[in-house]
């Protein structure tokens, strides 16, 4: 009997399922092609389009909307961290209640009700995104490079007089490049889920291509009629959130 350990399973899916949806990325106008029919037959949505490689046209659009956010939220939370480990106390007082605080808001329900004024609906990922996601990268890369300048070579360097800025650059973000490719399965996790209920609740910034929370949002409406709507895209989307859960497991442990 074969035995496929989660770990493996986990990294086979994604690999397998990105380089289908890339290259099914490449005919995203034919199988987007809108044939309007009235009878919904077995594996294609309302407008007659196949469901099993809309999915992956989906995710190929989901992905290319979350990686550069997820790019976005680790530069910012690096850059932030910096204030956190300053050894000024009323700035790190300061800085500690701004981010506790930022943890505990709504950020969810913030950006919801800010999308009204935003002309770009990508601002609001972007926004729910920081919200969300950037408090806790901060407290991560925090507690990081804390323990990293429990290290021989940080005091070296500063009794040498070297300024934050050099210790940061030179010595503590090359160490942090380890604990980054760590987060990133989380990472993923997060901003898919965020996107994806974004696109459901009818706020995705694409107006060409479909995403999964859209398709998820169609499928809504044929629960009774054509079920495999919704499971065509939602039993991929839970796999690959399922396989990032896993990677990031691993990596923790």
């Amino acid at each position: 009997m074969l035995n496929i350990s989660p770990l493996l399973f986990a990294r086979l899916w994604l690999i397998l399922f990105v380089c289908s949806a890339t290259i099914a990325s490449f005919f995203t106008v034919e199988i987007e092609a809108h044939v309007l029919t009235r009878v919904l037959h077995f594996g294609f949505d309302a407008f007659g389009r196949n469901c099993f490689l809309l999915a992956l046209t989906a995710a190929f659009e989901s992905f290319k909307i979350v990686i550069p956010i997820g790019v976005v939220c680790i530069a910012t939370s690096l850059c932030l961290c910096l204030i956190g480990i300053s050894k000024n106390r009323k700035l790190k007082l300061i800085w500690d209640t701004l981010i506790d605080t930022l943890s505990s808001l709504p950020g969810f329900l913030i950006a919801l009700a800010l999308s009204v004024f935003l002309s770009n609906q990508f601002y609001t990922l972007l926004l729910a995104a920081s919200l969300l996601v950037v408090p806790y990268l901060v407290r991560f890369f925090e507690s990081q490079m804390i323990h990293l300048q429990a290290n021989d070579f940080i005091k070296s360097a500063e009794a040498l007089g070297a300024n934050s800025i050099h210790i940061f650059l030179k010595h503590l973000l090359p160490e942090l490049w380890a604990s980054t490719l760590a987060i990133l399965p989380f990472l993923f996790t997060r901003l898919l889920l965020i996107e994806t209920s974004l696109a459901f609740l009818g706020l995705s910034h694409s107006s060409q291509s479909e995403t999964w929370g859209r398709l998820m949002l169609q499928g809504k409406d044929y629960m009774l009629e054509a079920p495999w709507i919704s499971l065509f895209c939602g039993l991929p989307l839970f796999l690959t959130l399922l396989s990032f859960h896993l990677l990031s497991r691993v990596d923790q442990s």
